[in-house]
């Protein structure tokens, strides 16, 4: 039974979130309109967000004088996530905001040496740079993700295959996890491009960083929806 009431905690936490981003500046009884929950939860909910520092409280004057109304929105510029993508002709490395907005992006050309050895060194070397390049402070770095063409081991996140590269059974998290002290996932590419899809809205990608940017997104909605925010922060 805890174990239902916390997944239904999460998911409503996913649902409220999604509100404000959409939705902000927004009010608790407005998301609790919205979202079709006591505002007794939503209080409880937006308290933890607020906490998180995932959303913030202004203050907007009501257009016909009186208390001002506290309003929710969602604070895009509190973290920032890092996407990349290992392919066999490219390496690709962003930074963004938590809206998704890319504000870092390198690349590096794969090179011969297609062992996963290689590969994690090389996306540690651009890893490094980025971040070096971005001046973000390491506390605001919320998570990695790394975007894969192949299929995954859902328990571990070992490569099982891959499309461009020869590994069975490869492990990029452990050692990229241990790199940079970083909450890291490795996703299918065709998970971070829907993510991205979702994220952005129809008509807008992120081009030929759709894959890493979709993968940072991933960590962050992964994030939200397990309810593990409120135990990192």
């Amino acid at each position: 039974m805890r174990a239902e009431n916390k997944n239904m905690t999460s998911m409503n936490a996913g649902i409220v979130f999604d509100i404000i981003r959409g939705n902000g500046p927004v009010d608790n009884a407005k998301i609790a309109l919205l979202a079709g929950l006591s505002i007794e939860n939503v209080i409880k909910i937006t308290a933890g967000l607020a906490e998180s520092r995932l959303i913030k409280n202004i203050r907007e004057a009501p257009s016909s004088g009186g208390r001002r109304t506290e309003m929710l929105v969602f604070d895009k510029t509190a973290y920032y996530l890092i996407g990349a993508e290992a392919g066999r002709k490219a390496l690709r490395v962003v930074i963004t905001d938590l809206s998704g907005s890319v504000g870092i992006k390198l690349e590096a050309k794969t090179g011969k040496d297609l062992s996963s050895r290689a590969v994690t060194e090389g996306l540690t070397n651009l890893i490094d740079a980025a971040i070096s390049g971005s001046a973000i402070p390491k506390l605001c770095l919320l998570g990695l993700g790394i975007g894969i063409r192949g299929a995954l081991d859902p328990q571990s996140g070992r490569i099982v295959s891959s499309h461009d590269f020869p590994w069975t059974g490869a492990d990029l998290r452990t050692p990229l996890q241990n790199r940079f002290k970083l909450h890291t996932a490795v996703v299918e590419a065709d998970q971070a491009i829907e993510s991205a899809k979702g994220w952005y809205g129809a008509g807008r990608d992120c081009g030929e960083d759709t894959i890493a940017a979709g993968s940072a997104i991933c960590v962050l909605k992964a994030f939200i929806d397990m309810g593990s925010i409120y135990i990192r922060l």
